[in-house]
């Protein structure tokens, strides 16, 4: 299921993701800046390069993955 986030404090993603209950993976597009890993990263008390990540306001999500496609990639799609 694809999600936007608008508010900075991502207050709107921790509601979306409460309301699931069951969301334990959340995927991540990191924004062409890292905006939106910005607003992500402040939302977990712990995450890893492995993908493990907790949180208390999320409690549902185990693992954080982040993606980007290489800028090569993108101009050939």
């Amino acid at each position: 299921m694809g999600l936007a986030f608008m508010y900075t404090d991502g207050s709107d993603l921790i509601h979306i993701i409460k309301k699931l209950e069951t969301c334990s993976l959340l995927v991540l597009d990191p924004g062409a800046s890292g905006e939106n890993w910005d607003i992500v990263r402040r939302l977990f008390d712990s995450h890893s390069k492995t993908g493990t990540a907790s949180s208390t306001k999320m409690s549902s999500v185990r693992f954080l993955l982040g993606h980007r496609f290489p800028v090569s990639k993108i101009e050939t799609l």
